[in-house]
């Protein structure tokens, strides 16, 4: 049932290709550009839907063959369309080139065509590529202008003509330039006139459009002016009468792609070059999205794939290992703690399996979108507790401490949601968190947060690991997606947090993340905050700390967090005193935190903890501040342990287990409880 459930999931990644490879017919269709590959050998040519509607052809009417396509080539066109193919294949390059169709119906069309060709190793052509493109509408704008072109060119020849016999009046000129100008104004394409020096004489209302100078500013400058600096090395002005694309800067700095095609005229005895120029920047926009829709067909199938091989590995590897230690303990000579191992193996590698085949249920049903929630009020703190009870097993056997930092009390951490999906998600990423974290530590944690004046609930996971590249931080909620290098180290399927995300958002909320590549992690899990009723003033008050302000400040010094808890705990329930809690994990950060604020009117000083003791912390507090109140908590009580912490400088000493009276008796002697 679990293989039929992820068939399933395959069978939705097959339906996001479908509709991925839709977008990219859309797009083509869109740019009116097509796609087209002719396998060599086989003289099989396979059209894209595109270029069947470019050449306005249905499928059953077209013989597959490179033959076929040149049928419908123009007849004056053919021969120059099959020399550049012939070409390109004999001195194995690209090639583009614009040609005309004669379509069934008689119209004439007009395309530019790019190809390559891949070849084997012996240099045998195999397969052709290449791209349609109608150009049929910018083709008709060109020849028109180039027809009003000629019609001025053939004015300016009778005028050269007649110039030879007699003197052209000055009224005669000014009639030609009218005409010009009255052609060129009434052009929605760019026209300009420029001088061989590449000084502008003359540019059309739309050209001024195009580039936001007035006529005047134009006037003024050279045509080089304007173009991006990539472009100013590659400009060829001698290129008369093929398009070719420039990048220009408009007035405002930005930049855009034109097309422009230049050719020389005469006017009045002086040789000026004319330019037609066209705004191609939707044309490129469309062509870009043409490149990302294919893209991300590309990506999906990819992905598809990655899973299929990645579930057959993480499938197999804990079935590898329950079948073959099951075998072994079929020995009867094997010894009893042998079979103890074994067993143990084979139980953790069910346990694993049943991890993998419970998450691709999880994606399975999320797909379907037709999972529902069961809203409770569900206390965050004793959720938070449990995880922290279940995976500080894990994190201890991993050498990295866990600490849990509880921001708000029972009652105010206390929400109306999903308790099973809220559960779920924080696992993930504690887990997440003890997978890609080697050294530091981990910390799990709520608080209250305001967002455009709503107040939520948000739970945090902030580890010391790996982190993760900014640009794979999208990426990484996508199903079946990892980071390129951690997902080969460290294996499973990518659906992790996927499976947070979509679970967060069934609960109306979301999933931020902030991290740098090699410092670490923090995920923040924010869900809309519901309270009851009774006590949703009070508890939005400590958001605002309006009527619960934190009247004491005690550091407690404790690398263990069981023991943090406890304290906390008798503080906050037991003694019920309303404090804000300091959490240091050793004698220097004790030391750091009392030098930074001094407003801690309490220490409680484990004596025995890493990288500085509490002996030789509570000698540098108390050579800083020798007013600060600080009592020993250890398990050691022998005389000459409290009089070594005594001689140390603190004022206290209790001994563990804490004796709850005796602890409130103590801390009666420095704050008002």
């Amino acid at each position: 049932d679990a293989l039929s459930e992820s068939y399933n999931e395959l069978a939705a990644a097959k339906e996001k290709i479908k509709n991925n490879q839709q977008q990219l017919k859309d797009a083509q269709r869109i740019a009116k550009l097509g796609h087209w590959e002719l396998n060599i050998e086989e003289n099989k040519l396979t059209w894209s839907d595109e270029i069947y509607r470019i050449f306005d052809l249905k499928p059953q009417q077209f013989k597959a063959t490179y033959e076929a396509f040149l049928e419908h080539i123009h007849p004056e066109d053919r021969v120059i369309v099959n020399k550049a193919y012939t070409d390109s294949l004999q001195n194995k390059t690209d090639y583009e080139i614009e040609h005309r169709l004669l379509l069934p119906s008689g119209e004439l069309k007009y395309v530019r065509e790019k190809c390559y060709t891949n070849f084997d190793g012996e240099g045998k052509a195999l397969f052709s590529k290449g791209t349609v493109l109608d150009i049929t509408k910018s083709k008709q704008i060109e020849l028109k202008i180039k027809e009003q072109n000629e019609e001025y060119l053939t004015l300016n020849e009778e005028y050269q003509k007649q110039n030879e016999e007699l003197l052209i009046t000055k009224g005669e000129i000014e009639i030609s330039e009218e005409r010009f100008r009255a052609i060129s104004e009434q052009a929605s394409e760019g026209i300009t006139l420029a001088d061989k020096e590449g000084n502008y004489v003359f540019v059309n209302a739309s050209f001024c459009k195009m580039v936001q100078y007035t006529n005047k500013e134009l006037l003024q400058m050279k045509v080089f002016d304007m173009l991006a600096d990539s472009d100013v090395e590659n400009i060829k002005l001698e290129l008369f009468g093929i398009p070719t694309e420039f990048v220009l800067k408009r007035k405002d700095q930005t930049i855009f792609p034109i097309q422009i095609t230049v050719n020389q005229i005469v006017i009045a005895n002086e040789q000026l070059l004319l330019g037609m120029v066209t705004d191609i920047t939707e044309q490129k926009q469309n062509e870009q999205q043409l490149i990302q829709a294919k893209e991300k067909a590309e990506e999906s199938d990819r992905l598809k794939t990655e899973f299929i091989h990645n579930m057959s590995h993480e499938i197999r590897t804990p079935l590898n290992g329950i079948m073959g230690f099951s075998s072994l303990l079929n020995n009867p000579n094997l010894a009893t703690s042998k079979r103890k191992q074994f067993i143990h193996i084979i139980q953790n590698n069910g346990k694993q399996l049943v991890r993998i085949i419970d998450d691709i249920l999880e994606i399975s049903q999320l797909g379907t979108q037709q999972v529902k929630i069961k809203k409770e009020f569900v206390c965050i703190n004793s959720l938070l507790l449990d995880l922290f009870s279940v995976f500080n097993i894990r994190a201890k056997e991993n050498k990295i401490p866990l600490y849990l930092k509880k921001g708000l009390s029972d009652s105010a951490s206390t929400t109306f949601t999903d308790n099973v999906k809220l559960n779920k998600i924080i696992s993930k990423l504690i887990d997440n968190a003890l997978k890609f974290t080697n050294e530091g530590f981990i910390e799990l944690g709520n608080k209250l947060v305001e967002i455009d004046g709503i107040v939520y609930m948000q739970i945090y996971v902030k580890d010391t690991g790996i982190g993760i590249n900014k640009e794979k931080q999208e990426l990484i909620f996508d199903r079946f997606s990892q980071e390129e290098k951690e997902g080969k180290v460290f294996g499973g399927l990518g659906l992790g947090l996927s499976i947070a995300k979509e679970n967060s958002e069934l609960l109306g909320g979301f999933i931020t993340l902030l991290s740098e590549k090699g410092k670490g992690s923090s995920f923040f899990v924010t869900i809309p905050y519901q309270p009851k009723d009774e006590e949703k003033q009070e508890h939005l008050d400590l958001l605002t700390q309006t009527k619960q302000q934190k009247k004491y400040c005690i550091l407690i010094a404790e690398d263990e967090e069981i023991n943090f808890l406890y304290l906390e705990a008798l503080l906050e329930s037991e003694i019920e005193l309303k404090c804000k809690l300091i959490h240091a994990k050793n004698g220097k950060e004790a030391v750091t935190f009392c030098e930074e604020n001094q407003n801690i009117d309490l220490v409680l000083m484990d004596l025995k903890m890493p990288v500085m003791n509490g002996y030789e912390a509570t000698k540098i507090i108390k050579r800083m501040r020798p007013s600060l109140p600080v009592v020993a908590q250890t398990a050691y009580s022998t005389d000459d342990d409290r009089d070594k912490a005594l001689a140390a400088g603190c004022d206290q000493f209790i001994s563990k287990p804490i004796n709850e009276k005796l602890f409130a008796y103590i801390l009666s002697k420095y704050i008002k409880l």
